[in-house]
């Protein structure tokens, strides 16, 4: 009945020009890649240098990151206006006056509202995001800077070198069956058989999305 309720024929063309505006964004965002220490590299690859504990290095990295994405912030950003606009025009072809409220029911969110939402919000604001900015502050402290960044966030602040459990993505498929089969023998089995159909695409590349 929602379907039926939500459906026009004038949003059709609408939903596949979003689908494939956000298709276009995506494929700009995966194409970001940084060159460091002589290496082009992916945005996933690169966040393993806003963990080591030279700060330089993590500064470095994240100036090249910042700056690569600056270089695509025209297109990136033309992208998502023609997105905005196009849900806006779904949401008045189906009588609502919001695109919040017309997703919500497109999604089927029905067991809570946008001013539910509202409601977490709040409460994320007056009750952890004070918490997380003591948290800040002992970061800080602990790190012995006078001004804690962005590319301060990763790093242990106890100067602990970051964790490498694995370097390749069959090293990691390899150490995930290890581990799942001591859990239990067909967890381990059943990621077997899906590495073994090729069923997994875990490594870092240029043109993939990352998140």
């Amino acid at each position: 009945k929602n379907q039926i309720d939500l459906f026009r024929d004038e949003n059709i063309p609408l939903q596949e020009q979003d689908q494939k505006l956000a298709t276009e964004y995506q494929a700009c965002r995966a194409a970001m890649m940084v060159t460091y220490q002589g290496q082009e590299i992916t945005f996933q690859q690169a966040w393993k240098w806003l963990e080591c504990t030279d700060r330089d290095a993590r500064k470095e990295v994240f100036d090249f990151m910042a700056e690569r994405q600056l270089l695509d912030k025209q297109k990136t950003h033309e992208l998502l206006d023609q997105m905005i606009d196009i849900r806006l025009q779904q949401a008045k072809n189906s009588w609502y006056t919001s695109y919040i409220n017309y997703i919500y029911a497109a999604k089927w969110r029905f067991d809570y509202t946008p001013d539910d939402v509202a409601q977490f919000r709040h409460a994320i604001k007056t009750a952890v995001t004070p918490l997380y900015i003591e948290q800040l502050r002992s970061r800080k402290e602990e790190l012995g800077i006078e001004k804690l960044m962005p590319y301060d966030l990763g790093v242990d602040p106890s100067w602990l070198p970051p964790l490498h459990p694995f370097e390749t993505a069959e090293e990691l498929i390899q150490k995930t069956i290890t581990g799942l089969t001591e859990l239990d023998e067909r967890f381990g089995e059943r990621i077997s058989k899906l590495n073994d159909q090729w069923l997994f695409d875990l490594a870092s590349r240029k043109g993939k999305q990352p998140w």
